[in-house]
């Protein structure tokens, strides 16, 4: 098994709702999808306030644009950036807001 292989396995587990993971929802173009996400609060750099950010894997949010919605546990979250505040080959962190 190669590295890139085994970090996609311990991801999967991850975000998984039985570990550190929740159920979402996410629309996007009018199109629903279940995936797995991590939702966290990070500190801005510039003003120091937190801000909502959600974790999915790459491939379960590609093409994601401004205002599609990630439903976790029955709350609405808007996506407010196209460009992640991070990523790698596996996951990206995206702005959220309700």
């Amino acid at each position: 098994m190669t590295l890139k292989d085994q970090m996609q396995t311990d991801l999967n587990v991850f975000v998984n709702p039985d570990e550190f993971g929740a159920a979402c929802i996410l629309t996007m173009g009018g199109s629903d999808s279940d995936i797995n996400v991590l939702l966290d609060k990070v500190e801005e750099a510039e003003t120091g306030l937190f801000i909502d950010v959600v974790t999915a894997k790459k491939s379960d949010i590609a093409g994601i644009v401004i205002g599609d919605v990630f439903t976790i546990e029955g709350k609405a979250y808007h996506t407010v950036v196209s460009k992640p505040l991070y990523e790698d080959d596996l996951v990206a962190t995206l702005r959220i807001e309700p």
